[in-house]
């Protein structure tokens, strides 16, 4: 590729994301002036996001390493199987009396699974880590223009969805909702956790407070997340064991901590929580046979794409899916569940990123109470970082370390590199 053409893709992923600054202006204005507006009563400008994902592919298609990254072993295979078996749960779906828009719609949740292949292909073309570096350089300009949306939203906005933390409006951003503006805001700061390069330190405390802001537990989490594996690489390695055997007593004291009215805006009963409910109402009540064990009740009854085009119980089984497993055991079944995680134990496996357990993990915690997938930008953020990170296949140079993980020195340019990191990887 060349130099010209290679320095495009990061512009072009920008732009993807930026997009979600004006593809649900209606609903970001209606919630801002005191009144919800249905996507079904204007859909804005939310086409813009599937042109540009599409643009992006138009041009990483002219590019061989592409076709390489796509051809390989086990990417084909991989992409056939996960070809045939949508094809299966979309029969089954119509054999279970569903219209076809209903799988179609529920196969929508991956639309950007393209962007898995752009990653990895990025990877490929990045062995220094320049090209992921200037996409986060980009991605500081998101930010700002939704830090300095979400100040004016705190300071001005009617607390439509509840009370942030400073007292005022919960942050939204130019987002639908501040569930969406707040994982969206976390999973920036795990983007510029990411990075080895100096000066986004910043910006992770920054996309961290804009999600505290939002009042979101999931994304609170998420950011505590990225705060919480910072922190730990800043530890002495003789105090790291004992941060390890305390992670679950801060879990714990963070999940009631977040669920406080002070934090996020709402009063919330943590025995009474609407998704332990709804995840035990489906389990008892959806599952009827061996076969919706097994391939699931119906491939999209748990999107709320469904329930924006038919309204709420329109068919049997339908829910609005509060987390990704359950939207993968609804529309799959058991099969799709274990394949997922099976796909995400080997790419974990695969990758030599050094903060490979940072992502994953995030991954994981990212699908229990939301579904990841299904909001925009978090999931084109996402599925570009899977591509990305389990395609790394070795350290990236360790002298622009910026992040704070660690204590390394800052060498100079040349030879002094590969020292240093055979230094920092010999005292892992």
């Amino acid at each position: 590729m060349s130099v010209s053409r290679e320095r495009v893709v990061p512009v072009l992923l920008f732009v993807l994301i930026g997009t979600a600054m004006i593809a649900t202006l209606p609903q970001m204005r209606s919630a801002w002036e005191g009144a919800k507006l249905g996507a079904h009563e204007d859909a804005g400008l939310r086409w813009l996001r599937e042109a540009v994902l599409l643009l992006i592919m138009g041009w990483v298609v002219l590019e061989r390493r592409f076709w390489h990254v796509l051809l390989c072993n086990p990417v084909a295979p991989l992409l056939l199987w996960l070809g045939g078996y949508a094809t299966f749960e979309v029969l089954y779906a119509c054999y279970l009396g569903l219209p076809l828009i209903v799988p179609m719609v529920g196969l929508r949740t991956f639309q950007y699974l393209p962007l898995v292949l752009v990653g990895m292909m990025m990877a490929r073309m990045d062995a220094d880590g320049e090209r992921f570096a200037e996409f986060a350089r980009y991605l500081r300009w998101f930010v700002l223009i939704e830090a300095l949306v979400a100040a004016a939203q705190v300071l001005s906005a009617p607390p439509l969805h509840g009370a942030s933390v400073l007292g005022g409006s919960r942050a939204f951003g130019t987002f639908v909702a501040p569930n969406h503006y707040g994982v969206a805001m976390a999973t920036c700061a795990l983007v510029f956790a990411m990075v080895r390069r100096r000066g986004f330190g910043k910006w992770i405390y920054l996309s961290a407070l804009l999600a505290l802001l939002s009042g979101s537990r999931t994304a609170i989490l998420e950011a505590g997340l990225v705060l919480g594996f910072r922190a730990y690489h800043r530890c002495p390695r003789k105090h790291r064991l004992l941060v390890l055997m305390m992670t679950p007593v801060l879990a714990g004291l963070a999940l009631v901590l977040v669920s406080s009215k002070a934090i996020s805006g709402r009063d919330i009963e943590l025995e009474d929580e609407g998704r332990l409910v709804l995840w035990s109402e489906l389990l008892g009540g959806s599952i009827d046979s061996v076969a919706d064990l097994l391939f699931g009740w119906g491939l999209g009854l748990g999107s709320s794409s469904v329930f924006t085009l038919f309204g709420e119980d329109a068919f049997p089984g339908q829910f609005v899916s509060d987390g990704l497993y359950l939207f993968l055991l609804s529309s799959f079944g058991v099969i799709g569940l274990v394949f997922y995680l099976s796909i995400l134990l080997g790419a974990w496996g695969c990758s030599k990123h050094a903060y490979r357990g940072l992502f994953f993990s995030f991954l994981l915690l990212a699908g229990l109470p939301f579904n990841a997938f299904e909001y925009f930008p978090q999931n084109a953020l996402l599925m570009f970082l899977w591509g990305y990170v389990a395609s790394v296949k070795a350290e990236q140079p360790c002298a622009p370390q910026a992040t704070g993980y660690g204590s390394l020195a800052i060498p100079g340019p040349g030879p002094s590199v590969e020292p240093v990191c055979a230094d920092m990887m010999s005292r892992r």
